[in-house]
């Protein structure tokens, strides 16, 4: 018997109609029992959501109102989060059972808070830490992960030490690997990050930055202010602190990093950057002298402690432009008010800098160029020399030239109850090598009309004219071109102090020299070794 046309697409339109009504019963059964299971497993996980969808077509899990409620706890301040909007689209469900690889086209989280607190620890429950997932994962592939909105805190108790915004993070073809060993890849990061603070209850600074944005296509990374802010004023800083430690006062309007290779950092432990430009830094810094000086340990010279950082870097060049440098420190040896010194409008290029280096030769080195006013007055200049290899030397060699050497007073006076009542510094020039251990060199000077006046110990600096008509008699007022070369050149020789900066270190070195040349009449030789 033969059918019609028209009775044969009647038969497979029924038919076609109950396998749907088929699928979509099922499908609906399915996404019941998934939801069921979900919903379980977010519960047991202490996560509790409004709202809930699955799609089947799609592949796809959208979660709304999400909020972490901790299992009982006496802990009073448990971790916390709280996320407005999380998807998961295109699960790739075959290849997971085929292949234990679980493929995800994107993940999406939306206006969220997370709180973590470093002291809240979960009850264990032994049972639950012994049984084993159903699922076995080797690799884990997310296409797009996007994370927008969402506010981070760490907490030590009710103290929010830590925090930023999670403005906009992107993160293209993010693939882990779980066997043998955990590694991970990244294909592409976009990432804007907003008011980070660390504010750690111990520090007595607090740290922020406005904003972060890195771009890995373009390996651009860009700071907005970054600022180091004290907690405490002058006067409660030591006294707080309890010993002699720098009370730091930083504002940097912008950082820009440029050439930076993250994924070197991630899988060869190197820190690989072309170039890192920092216009227009304020730093003051301040240190009350008449607080103990504790420090039990060795302070390495700055190449050495870049060694111990836990990467290596390699970095062709840093640039610092028209900075402003204060250093300002109350002594305990001069009069009853701190004294300040000044670094206007400095320019400053690092270049060379790669301790990823196997066997740095004896000429390898990084160097460190710096150019300045000095009180707003002098003209600095400044080359140090800083060997790659552990053997070398360091160096350091400059010339500070047409100085009023009465702008010094403000420091000079308050920290030594010395002044300078009248002189100009035509030129000063300085060479000296030093090592872990000592410092040797040479300084020359050339200086007119030279006056001094020693203050009485008190706080209105009234002259000591005895004492200024006895310095007045040993230091000589010229010690200019009229005199010959080898009387207007002091010997720098003296031994490093392990526990102090490299900064302190220079100095030294340089008054050092000064002290030579002012107090004698002519270049002599020290006891002591010099560096190898």
């Amino acid at each position: 018997m033969t059918v019609s046309p028209a009775r044969f697409l009647k038969i497979t339109g029924i038919i076609i109609l109950i396998i749907g009504v088929i699928i979509s019963v099922g499908a609906y059964w399915l996404t019941l029992r998934i939801e069921e299971k979900l919903n379980a497993a977010l519960q047991e996980a202490g996560l509790q959501v409004k709202q809930a969808n699955i799609s089947l077509l799609r592949r796809s899990i959208e979660l709304q109102v999400i909020e972490y409620v901790p299992p009982d706890s006496s802990d009073a301040y448990p971790h916390t989060l709280s996320l407005q909007f999380f998807s998961i689209e295109g699960v790739h469900v075959l290849r997971l059972i085929r292949k234990h690889d679980l493929i995800i086209d994107r993940i999406v989280l939306d206006e969220g808070l997370l709180g973590y607190n470093k002291n809240f620890r979960l009850p264990r429950d032994s049972a639950s830490t012994q049984k084993k997932s159903d699922i076995n994962i080797d690799r884990l592939q997310i296409k797009s992960l996007l994370i927008k909105n969402v506010q981070a805190g760490m907490f030590d108790d009710s103290v929010k030490v830590n925090s930023a915004t999670v403005h906009d993070l992107h993160l293209r073809d993010l693939v882990v690997y779980f066997k043998p060993d955990t590694s991970y890849s990244i294909g592409e990061v976009t990432a804007t990050l907003d008011h980070l603070i660390s504010a750690q209850k111990e520090s007595l600074h607090t740290f922020s930055i406005s904003s972060i944005t890195y771009n890995s296509r373009e390996k651009v990374l860009s700071l907005e202010q970054f600022r180091v802010t004290p907690r405490h004023t002058k006067s409660d800083f030591a006294r707080i602190a309890r010993i002699q430690t720098t009370r730091l006062d930083v504002d940097i309007p912008n950082v820009l990093v440029e050439g930076i290779e993250l994924d070197r950092l991630l899988h060869d432990n190197v820190l690989r950057v072309k170039r890192v430009t920092i216009p227009g830094p304020v730093i003051h810094a301040y240190r009350d002298k008449r607080y103990p000086f504790v420090r039990d340990w060795i302070m390495p010279l700055p190449i050495e402690g870049i060694r111990r950082l836990p990467f290596t870097v390699d970095i062709d060049s840093i640039l610092i432009q028209q900075a402003d440098i204060a250093y300002e420190e109350f002594s305990d040896k001069g009069l009853p008010q701190s004294g300040t010194i000044t670094f206007n409008k400095l320019n400053a290029s690092f270049a060379g800098l790669n301790t990823a280096l196997k066997n740095p030769a004896a000429l390898d080195f990084c160097t460190l160029a710096a150019e300045c006013k000095v009180m707003n007055n002098g003209s600095l200049q400044a080359t140090f020399k800083m060997p790659l290899n552990s053997q070398t030397n360091y160096q350091a060699s400059g010339s500070v030239r047409n100085m009023q050497l009465n702008s010094l007073n403000p420091s000079l006076g308050n920290l030594t109850r010395i002044e300078i009542a009248d002189g100009t510094l035509n030129e000063l020039f300085f060479n000296f090598s030093y090592n872990d251990d000592r410092s040797t060199g040479e300084v020359l000077i050339n200086y007119k009309d030279l006056r001094l006046g020693a203050l009485k110990k008190d706080k209105t600096h009234e002259p000591n004219k005895i004492l200024s008509a006895a310095i007045n008699a040993i230091v000589k007022s010229n010690k200019d071109k009229s005199m010959e070369q080898a009387k207007r050149t002091g010997e720098i020789d003296i031994e490093r102090d392990k526990k102090r900066f490299v900064f302190q270190y220079w100095w030294r070195s340089l008054l050092d020299g000064l002290q030579s040349t002012f107090l004698s009449s002519g270049k002599k030789k020290k006891a002591g070794n010099k560096p190898s």
